[in-house]
């Protein structure tokens, strides 16, 4: 090879070698340049992560398709039978009446006598429906009612309608419970919504709440349903069981989520 022929070769070497660091200098430094997120620049855009579900999104819309209903209604005013027994017969009285007749005289004069007397005897009406009672299930209706209250509902009280009422009818008529709720029910009230709970082994809450909705202007049955009021369950996650991995979802279970969950769903069957 001549001299020539050498020194051009180490020329193209060197200028090879050259623009093989510049290259590599240049990856570098688009590599080090990155935004405030870490992400390199110049790359093609990363998808964005989908958001987690949000649990509550199933009664949240339950919420606003009744807001909507009730607001076209009118806003009807609602009472909530709570474990309450209402049968189909009223309170049974029967009458036993005793008679008894005589005559006799006083002083030479005669006279007569008749007695007679009835004995009122009442059969007791109304009362609880089951014996699922207890500061828990007090949780559960005061947290039902709290969730109709916040959707804007107006629910009438049937104990201060049934004490109103006792005031205008006899002190007999007082004791029958029946009666007294069957008044309530004709004080401006458009839907009755009757609740009574009921324990279960078929449920995660150990609940099965039996419900009827009637619309009593009509006397119309308007939905019949039962429910375990089990509140939606969390996000997935993923616990190593052995050797694999398995989904799992938390669900918050209270006396309150129960209550709130039921409301929810007597909601969306009034709307549907």
């Amino acid at each position: 090879m001549t001299i020539s022929a050498i020194r051009s070769a180490r020329a193209v070497a060197i200028t090879a070698s050259v623009l093989v660091a510049a290259g590599l200098a240049g990856s570098a430094a688009v590599a080090q340049e990155v935004d405030r997120n870490g992400n390199r620049m110049g790359m093609p855009e990363v998808a964005v992560a989908p958001r987690p579900a949000d649990p509550q999104m199933g009664n949240r819309l339950a919420v606003s398709n009744f807001q909507r209903w009730y607001a076209a209604k009118g806003r009807p005013a609602i009472l909530v039978f709570w474990n309450r027994e209402l049968g189909e017969e009223g309170v049974s009285r029967y009458a036993l009446q005793a008679r008894s007749s005589g005559s006799g005289s006083v002083g030479g004069g005669s006279y007569a006598y008749e007695n007679s007397s009835e004995v009122g005897l009442k059969r007791e009406s109304g009362g609880l429906a089951s014996d699922l009672t207890g500061v828990s299930m007090q949780r559960v209706e005061g947290a039902f009612m709290s969730e109709f209250l916040r959707a804007g509902g107006r629910l009438l009280d049937r104990n201060a309608l049934m004490r109103k009422l006792s005031t205008k009818v006899d002190a007999k008529t007082r004791d029958d419970v029946q009666y007294l709720e069957t008044l309530a029910l004709q004080q401006g009230v458009t839907y009755l919504v009757e609740i009574v709970p009921n324990e279960t082994e078929n449920s995660t809450t150990d609940l099965a709440m039996s419900v009827k909705i009637k619309h009593l202007p009509s006397s119309t049955l308007v939905g019949q349903f039962v429910s375990s009021a089990t509140p939606p369950a969390g996000p997935t996650r993923y616990e190593v069981r052995g050797n694999r991995y398995e989904a799992v979802k938390d669900i918050n279970i209270t006396p309150e989520t129960i209550g709130r969950q039921l409301a929810s769903d007597v909601m969306r069957e009034l709307a549907r």
